[in-house]
């Protein structure tokens, strides 16, 4: 954004969203507050204020802070992944039964003349139940081409190790234990001098409970695996 205070305001709500999880309506309140007083500040120093961005979703697309995902629709009965590019009357080819919510037209009463009526156009079909998808190779892709990405993966080997403390991964049993396709240590190996070794975690949003979804998350893009 072009103004200093709107880009400062962005900045703001983009950390408070990526690093200290502020929810996305207390954002879009943050934002809206900034907007008013920027709007109805008595001088002219906030010229242009109503170009103000005024939902958190807005200052991450600005930003160019959105997910990289692939959306692809899967069965809600096996959980079987289907290409994203798949037609609305698709259906799962082991169960046989569709994968998409479908809304038939119906014709509903206008004001045109002689007691006519229009047809309400069709909504797009969406999928029942959603994956979105991100390889870690194209993630890594993007990770690597941020400044200063190769020596962060590396700092590990020259950082100071207390014995007995956790403080991160690299001091698990795992990390110093785990083997390469060659049989050495994958990440103390003499191998590993040459090349960036990078550990993965895995983490779920979501779970069941006797039965029902208990995560915000569950009903539109958790697989319920």
């Amino acid at each position: 954004h072009p103004l200093w205070y709107i880009r400062a305001a962005m900045y703001l709500v983009g950390i408070l969203h990526t690093r200290h999880h502020v929810t996305f309506s207390a954002c879009d309140l943050i934002l809206r507050v900034f907007k008013f007083v920027f709007e109805n500040a008595p001088s002219d120093s906030f010229r242009g204020a109503s170009t103000m961005p005024k939902t958190l979703i807005t200052v991450l697309s600005a930003l160019d802070m959105t997910d990289k995902f692939v959306v692809h629709p899967i069965c809600y009965n096996c959980h079987r992944m289907f290409d994203p590019n798949l037609g609305s009357d698709g259906f799962c080819s082991a169960c046989e039964i569709p994968l998409f919510d479908t809304v038939a037209s119906v014709p509903v009463a206008n004001s045109l003349p002689l007691g006519d009526t229009a047809v309400r156009p069709v909504p797009a079909a969406k999928p029942i139940r959603v994956s979105p998808l991100q390889l870690p190779s194209h993630g890594l892709i993007e990770f690597f081409k941020r400044p200063g990405m190769f020596q962060a993966m590396n700092a590990w080997k020259t950082r100071l190790v207390v014995p007995g403390e956790m403080r991160c991964m690299q001091d698990g049993e795992v990390w110093k234990s785990i083997k390469g396709p060659d049989g050495e240590s994958f990440f103390h190996g003499p191998s590993a001098e040459k090349e960036i070794r990078v550990g993965v975690t895995l983490s779920l949003d979501w779970c069941f409970r006797f039965g029902r979804k208990t995560s915000n998350y569950g009903p539109s893009h958790s697989s319920g695996v």
